[in-house]
């Protein structure tokens, strides 16, 4: 075991028992084929459900649903405490590989003075993150790929919390995780934070499937769901400024073409509009 990093590792679970999370599955599977010093944290949003500890890992049973700022802010607090300079992101459907692990080994061990270590993540072969962006208009502008391995430097990025390794000194310097955005727009909030602050970043040579939500309205979207993604937007666009906000209703505007169109879209159109007219 390498002593030079050591990792804290946080699952969040939300509704969901431990030995249904594909994230825990998998991460017992392959966990003993990291090399570095790390503990592992479940932190479950669910006070309906209770989770025993065990000698593979502590469990904070949150009287709340705390979302996912809440467990990562606990979960950093506790790497600080406890001198770990790296922490690992996880939700709870994501299936990870023993690639994954073999890479977070080699990543380590290669790539010095990085604010994250991210793999690829891919829904039904699209890619899903890491992206480049520009800094003014964020993800509502023209966004780039990113797939070639190693250092990303001087680019603004935007990739999702699932599966990233995070150095704890480079989230100390951004404040931590943002509870002005609790769950939606968090990994944006986070990567365009770090990307401000002239961080380079780490790409792993590995595709890891995630599901989004705003792809499969018919099976995961409800309305309440729908409002909070896009009040998270709305907040997000703002806190970057007039020129993002005003793409992000112009992205908005075309969002609603595609619901009056589609059947399965078409119940969210008056929420749409909502946040169209919305302009404090």
């Amino acid at each position: 075991m390498k002593n030079n990093n050591s990792i804290q590792i946080v699952l969040v679970l939300y509704k969901t028992k431990l030995e249904d999370s594909i994230t825990y599955k998998t991460l017992r599977d392959y966990i003993s084929i990291l090399i570095y010093d790390y503990e592992i944290l479940i932190y479950n949003n669910s006070p309906e459900i209770t989770i025993e500890a065990d000698e593979g890992f502590i469990v904070v049973n949150a009287e709340k649903n705390e979302m996912l700022s809440g467990a990562y802010n606990f979960a950093l607090q506790r790497a600080i405490k406890n001198n770990r300079n790296w922490l690992l992101l996880l939700d709870q459907d994501t299936c990870l590989l023993k690639k994954y692990f073999e890479q977070l080994n080699l990543s380590l061990n290669n790539s010095e003075n990085v604010a994250s270590i991210i793999p690829k993540l891919q829904s039904n072969h699209v890619h899903l993150s890491p992206k480049s962006c520009c800094p003014l208009i964020g993800h509502w502008g023209k966004m780039n790929n990113l797939q070639t391995k190693g250092i990303i430097k001087n680019k603004t990025i935007q990739a999702f919390n699932s599966a990233a390794l995070i150095s704890v000194q480079s989230l100390q310097k951004i404040g931590g995780f943002s509870l002005e955005f609790p769950l939606y727009e968090l990994d944006y909030w986070v990567f365009y934070h770090l990307s401000k602050n002239k961080e380079q970043f780490y790409l792993m040579d590995v595709v890891i499937s995630h599901d989004l939500t705003m792809l499969d309205y018919r099976n995961n979207m409800t309305s309440q769901r729908y409002d909070s993604i896009v009040s998270a937007e709305y907040k997000f666009s703002k806190h970057l400024g007039n020129m993002a906000f005003c793409a992000f209703k112009i992205r908005l505007f075309f969002r609603l073409l595609k619901q009056l169109v589609l059947s399965e879209k078409r119940p969210y159109t008056f929420l749409t509009l909502k946040y169209l007219h919305k302009t404090n």
